[in-house]
């Protein structure tokens, strides 16, 4: 029977650095398809987008994950890791062409369309690429070697960020002076350029990526054969929804996902309340609020990646979220630099959440591990939902108290470290 140890003592055979760095590509491309949606859509409002429109296009992505992902787990359970990686790279780079091909058009439903084949191509890569990283990774460097991938994840992130004020004018050679002076057909004609050529680049992008993978020396990894460590007494485990501590990890993804993207989806308007940070932060330095939180992120992940290897898992999870909590409360019920800095410092704590929560939810299920990350990687509806709950509570309370959505979001993930997590063991 195959066992952990010898996937694992292949992959280290097997692979050299060029390998695993080519492994990173997939944590900075799907980070780059994320954060490009969340840049793009906005300026589909130059086309007559109306503002439900937009929301429908961004829960069409987060959709696909929802509907996507647990198929996708059955077929990369059938077919193997790699070749989960291969369909995700695939499915990416049809969307982004697709996009790039349709962006102009006044036809609506093509950027519906063209929105969950990229995010369908995602849950793929999320699956296959977390799964292979957990899989071939010792168990105690499991969690730390996927929050050191995920450093490329922030970096594409952050890097889309950091350009998109630039990319306009690198594509269109133009100034700002000379952008006053064009006619309305000229500038929507320049301005589909600019919405358009990023994704070009990604297609070019995921294409060479899937190249470079074909030539690695990355082993298939297929885990039909391996044993569920899980103990669950005189009941057979026939299924991943019958597995406590996935369920709940599941519901911990949700809440994680929900909470980060909420974060980042209302952290202009959150900075330009007026007793936050409105009466002494122009909105262009509002704007430079998104890049500090994902920053933050990123150098939590860097910092977070030495934690979880001499740490427990569970502890830096409970640890983390509690830390989380206890920022964002302290952002609702204060004012000016304070609140502004500790809803930032989230993005610094947010950081290890997800490797570490889907490395403890995976954990044990043997020939489930795929199914397992199928249910873990449809969580991340969770980032389309908690974003809405807070829209709706906002409109009652305001937009500040309606964060603390996002503090519960924390406790529960503090409570799933501490208690949902843990399982008994089967010994072989």
């Amino acid at each position: 029977m195959q066992s952990l140890y010898d996937i694992r003592k292949n992959f280290k055979a097997s692979t050299g650095f060029f390998d695993k760095i080519i492994l990173a590509l997939l944590f900075f491309i799907w980070g780059c398809l994320t954060q490009l949606n969340d840049i793009t859509l906005p300026h589909l409002y130059d086309f007559g987008l109306g503002f439900s429109e937009a929301l429908a296009l961004q829960f069409t992505f987060f959709a696909a994950y929802l509907l996507m992902s647990y198929p996708a787990a059955k077929l990369i359970d059938k077919l193997g890791y790699k070749n989960g990686i291969y369909i995700g790279l695939l499915l990416s780079a049809i969307g982004s062409m697709y996009f790039y091909i349709i962006t102009g058009s006044h036809y609506y439903q093509n950027y519906l369309i063209a929105l969950f084949i990229i995010g369908s191509g995602v849950a793929f890569l999320q699956i296959s690429g977390n799964g292979y990283v957990v899989l071939s990774s010792d168990t105690n460097r499991a969690a730390s070697n996927l929050t050191f991938l995920q450093i490329f994840n922030s970096v594409g992130r952050l890097g889309v960020l950091l350009v998109s004020t630039s990319l306009f004018f690198i594509i269109t050679g133009m100034t700002i002076d000379e952008l006053y002076t064009l006619g309305v057909d000229e500038y929507l004609e320049i301005q589909t350029q600019h919405i358009r050529m990023p994704y070009l680049w990604m297609a070019l992008l995921i294409f060479l990526t899937a190249v470079l993978i074909y030539f690695s020396k990355l082993p298939e990894i297929k885990t039909n054969k391996l044993p569920i460590l899980i103990d669950n007494g005189r009941k057979q485990i026939t299924s991943v929804f019958t597995v406590k501590h996935t369920i709940l990890g599941a519901i911990a993804i949700f809440a994680y996902v929900g909470a980060e993207v909420a974060i980042g989806s209302y952290l202009v308007q959150y900075v330009s309340l007026p007793n936050v940070g409105g009466r002494f932060f122009p909105e262009k330095e509002a704007l430079k609020m998104i890049q500090y939180y994902w920053g933050s992120a990123l150098v939590g992940r860097i910092i977070g990646g030495f934690i979880l290897r001499d740490i427990s898992l569970r502890k830096v999870t409970t640890g983390f979220a509690v830390a989380a909590a206890v920022f964002a409360l302290v952002s609702i019920i204060t004012s000016g630099k304070i609140a502004i800095v500790t809803i930032i410092a989230i993005g610094f704590f947010n950081s290890i959440l997800f490797p570490a929560i889907f490395t403890l939810a995976i954990s044990g299920l043997g020939h489930f591990a795929e199914e397992g990350a199928g249910l873990l990687i449809t969580s991340i509806a969770g980032g389309a939902v908690v974003p809405y709950i807070i829209v709706a509570l906002a409109t009652l309370f305001g937009l500040q108290f309606s964060f603390i959505t996002i503090v519960f979001c924390y406790v529960y993930i503090a409570f799933y470290g501490v208690y949902g997590s843990q399982y008994k063991q089967k010994t072989l």
